[in-house]
């Protein structure tokens, strides 16, 4: 999202440029004004496009997202996955904060607006409403209601109403209201402001030009600049005593007419254009940047592990420094990777670097090229000691043979987390006592009664297991008539599969107590099972378990 609002925005200052560059001194208004309208709504669609037959000019790069590497795997998952369900968004609470404000101070301008209509004299004309304001000498107009001071002499206000009344004809009003919406929404972005100036200077243009065609140039000017006037503060009516804008006014006002041929300028347009969807179709993201170090991820669980984008990948090979070893899966190259990073990554050096509580959280980017070779690597730590830890790990990846695409290799970009809480002793089991092994990075998974196969398979039967006990035992009446509102409820439910294959420490978190009893009492029930080993020792693995029903 931050890289979709920041094209928008530098698309929208290249248009300005090109506006105030090339086509702000001439008189082709009606364009000017179509130019100022449909570049801000360009720039908005212009990044949702990509065109097929540039991104192929392209080398393609994949991006696969590795599930994160917890070098403290128990503590993680109850922080971020079971404990706490949800985080504050402080940008996105930024965001709308800033929305509410400015929808407000645009509200206060529309009840400014209705009190000057409300409480001030209004004479009914044929093509327009004349509000009378006592003691000023303003003049503007909204929509079809014109303001106008009654201390401006009478000379000059059938010419100023005959000014306003072009705005109100050519409905300058809906321009101005345009941009004012856009500035609730995108009120961070400075382009915004500058176009609504822009335009509102163009709508002066407009009804100047209209005006000098049936009288005298110099008498209205002398109009313009005979008193000195008041302005009323607000954004989108259009303001025939505006002093920023008188110069500039005058200047258009005598201006020769532009010459047809200029509307070549205009032309300008198409290579702009055409250099945007070239950029928005084979745009490489830094990927690295959009991801803050302290960001509290969603930790992947047991039953979502292998969710991994290689839809576009045929065949992933991992191999070693003496040769290929197998084809691999994407569970298996995933699993194959985070464990290697979680068997060599040395994370006491974070007991020396004065970390909050040892806690640390690393995000890695780097790209397995069509050699099969590890570069690219970006780093991003909240310590230069642990990037260079992560660097050295990384590069001692084993040799990978490239993904491969319709025939050919292709490059691959990886993103991996790493994080860890109070240490790690490189998965040792004897050195971890009472410390449980994430299921996702275990050597041999903990079986099911009944599963065979390879580790994938075993993991996957483990999942499916589960998933049927907990289907099959789980009674759904108790949910009746405990007051829950109807709609989807979740149940998380955390237990542990210890070195002897019991069912331990069952622990849940549910909308309602009744909901949490009976989800223990289920995981309570599954059957024993063959414990996890790593290294050739039996070990504990914790097992999460998200369950989701409907409430009628």
């Amino acid at each position: 999202m931050i890289t979709y609002i920041l094209q928008i925005i530098i698309f929208q200052v290249l248009f300005l440029a090109v506006y105030d560059f090339f086509l702000s001194k001439e008189t082709f208004y009606n364009y000017n004004r179509l130019y100022l309208l449909g570049t801000p709504m360009l720039s908005f669609v212009l990044p949702l496009i990509k065109i097929p037959t540039m991104q192929k000019v392209v080398p393609e790069k994949l991006m696969v997202y590795i599930p994160e590497v917890m070098l403290s795997p128990q503590r993680v998952i109850e922080k971020t996955t079971f404990y706490t369900e949800g985080s504050i968004n402080y940008l996105s609470l930024l965001f709308w904060c800033g929305v509410v404000l400015f929808a407000v101070v645009f509200l206060v301008k529309l009840f400014k607006i209705g009190q000057l209509i409300s409480k001030n004299e209004i004479l009914n004309k044929i093509f327009y409403k004349l509000v009378l304001l006592p003691q000023k000498t303003s003049a503007f107009s909204f929509f079809n209601f014109i303001f106008l001071g009654k201390e401006i002499s009478k000379e000059k206000q059938e010419q100023i109403i005959e000014h306003e009344l072009i705005h109100s004809k050519q409905r300058h009003s809906l321009d101005l209201m345009f941009f004012e919406f856009l500035r609730i929404f995108m009120w961070f972005n400075p382009m915004i402001y500058i176009y609504q100036h822009r335009i509102t200077l163009l709508h002066e243009y407009v009804s100047d030009a209209a005006i000098i065609k049936g009288t005298n140039k110099q008498e209205y000017f002398n109009t313009i600049l005979s008193q000195t006037f008041q302005v009323e503060n607000i954004s989108f009516v259009n303001q025939f005593y505006k002093h920023s804008l008188i110069k500039k006014r005058i200047t258009m006002m005598t201006k020769n007419k532009s010459k047809q041929m200029k509307k070549a300028k205009y032309l300008v347009l198409l290579p702009l254009l055409a250099s945007m969807l070239i950029y928005t179709s084979c745009e490489t993201k830094d990927w690295l940047q959009e991801i803050p170090v302290n960001q509290n991820e969603k930790v992947v669980n047991a039953s979502t592990v292998s969710e991994l984008p290689y839809s576009l990948i045929e065949e992933v090979i991992v191999g070693d420094k003496s040769g290929v070893m197998e084809v691999s899966t994407n569970d298996k190259l995933s699993s194959t990777v985070r464990l290697f990073v979680a068997k060599n990554f040395n994370a006491d050096i974070s007991k020396t670097l004065n970390l909050k509580e040892n806690k640390f959280k690393i995000y890695s980017v780097f790209t397995v090229n069509t050699k099969g070779e590890v570069e690219d690597i970006k780093i991003r730590a909240p310590h230069p000691e642990l990037e260079k830890e992560t660097e050295r790990v990384l590069t001692l990846l084993p040799i990978l043979v490239p993904a491969s695409k319709d025939g050919k290799y292709v490059a691959m970009k990886y993103t991996l987390p790493i994080s860890s809480n109070n240490g790690f002793n490189k998965l040792n089991p004897k050195k971890e006592e009472g410390n449980y092994i994430p299921l996702a990075i275990i050597e041999h998974p903990p079986v099911f009664p009944g599963c065979k196969g390879t580790r994938e398979q075993k993991i996957k039967c483990l999942n499916t297991g589960i998933q049927k006990h907990v289907l099959k035992n789980f009674n759904i009446d108790v949910s009746k008539n405990i007051g829950l509102t109807s709609g989807k409820k979740k149940v998380y439910v955390v237990f542990k599969i210890d070195e002897n294959g019991d069912i331990v420490d069952v622990n849940a978190r549910a909308p309602h107590l009744t909901l949490k009893e009976e989800a223990i009492r289920v995981a309570k029930t599954l059957p024993k099972m063959i414990a996890g080993k790593q290294r050739g020792i039996s070990v504990g693995v914790k097992y999460t378990l998200p369950i989701t029903f409907n409430i009628e």
